[in-house]
C-alpha cells in the first residue's frame, strides 16, 4: 500500500512538472512572438520600412527617406536662412539708403544715416543737457528746452523737442524702409536660383530646384514607405 501511494505522488509531481514546463514554454513562444511584433513597429504606425529614416524637416516630420536625403535636410535646418535675399542681416535689413538707429543695441529701426549719427554722438554723451542738481524728474531731469529722447521704454537722453518729435514717430513704424518691403516674398525671399523647400507646410528654406522636387516626391511617397 505505502508502495503504490508513494508511486502515485511521483506521477503527480511528474505531470505537475510537465505541465509547469509546457506553460513556460508556451509563456516563452508568446513573448518571443509579442517583442517579434514589437521590434517591427518600435516607433508605431510611422515605422519606416528597412532603409529607410524620418525625414525630420521639422518635430513632427515622419516622412520616410532615404539616410542621404535626412542628411542632406539636417545640414539645411542648421542653415535657415542660407541663400535668402537678406541672408547677411536678415530680416531687419535696411532699404538701401537707409541704416539701423541704434539708440540701443537692439534698436533696428531704418532710419537716414544722418539720423543714426545724430543719435550716435547723443549716446556717447548720455548726460549732455541735465539738469544741474537734478529736478521734477530726478537726475534724470533735463534742462530747460530739452526733453527725454524715448526711443525705447528708460531712453532718458536728452534732445531737442523735435528730435524727440521724430524718434516718437519713428517708433510708430518700426518696420518702415525695410528691405523686405521691396520683395516679392518678404524677408523669406530666397536668391536667383533657389525656391522654398516645402517639406511641410511654411517650410520656406531655401534650396534648389532639384531638392525641392525631391522633397514633394518624398511627400508624395510617403505612406508607401511606412512599414
Amino acid at each position: 500500500m505505502t508502495t503504490n501511494i508513494r508511486l502515485r505522488k511521483a506521477i503527480v509531481r511528474t505531470t505537475v512538472a510537465a505541465a509547469a514546463t509546457g506553460i513556460a514554454a508556451i509563456s516563452a513562444l508568446g513573448l518571443a512572438g509579442t517583442a517579434a511584433v514589437a521590434s517591427a513597429h518600435d516607433f508605431g504606425p510611422n515605422t519606416c520600412k528597412s532603409g529607410y529614416v524620418w525625414r525630420e524637416a521639422n518635430e513632427s516630420d515622419l516622412v520616410c527617406v532615404t539616410p542621404d536625403i535626412r542628411e542632406q535636410v539636417r545640414v539645411q535646418n542648421a542653415t535657415p536662412l542660407a541663400n535668402r535675399v537678406l541672408s547677411e542681416y536678415g530680416p531687419a535689413t535696411c532699404d538701401s539708403g537707409y541704416v539701423w538707429r541704434e539708440t540701443q543695441a537692439s534698436d533696428l529701426i531704418c532710419v537716414t544715416p544722418e539720423i543714426r549719427t545724430a543719435v550716435l554722438g547723443q549716446n556717447a554723451d548720455p548726460t549732455a543737457h541735465r539738469a544741474s542738481g537734478g529736478g521734477a524728474f530726478g537726475p534724470d531731469t533735463c534742462e530747460s528746452g530739452y526733453v527725454w529722447r524715448e526711443g525705447f521704454d528708460g531712453d532718458t537722453i536728452c534732445v531737442t523737442p523735435d528730435f524727440r518729435a521724430t524718434i516718437l514717430d519713428q517708433n510708430t513704424a518700426p518696420e518702415a524702409n525695410r528691405a523686405a518691403d521691396d520683395l516679392a516674398y518678404g524677408a523669406d525671399t530666397c536668391i536667383d536660383g533657389y525656391v522654398w523647400r516645402e517639406a511641410f507646410d511654411g517650410d520656406t528654406i531655401c534650396v534648389t530646384p532639384d531638392i525641392r522636387t525631391q522633397t514633394l516626391s518624398d511627400n508624395a511617397a510617403a505612406a508607401s514607405r511606412v512599414a
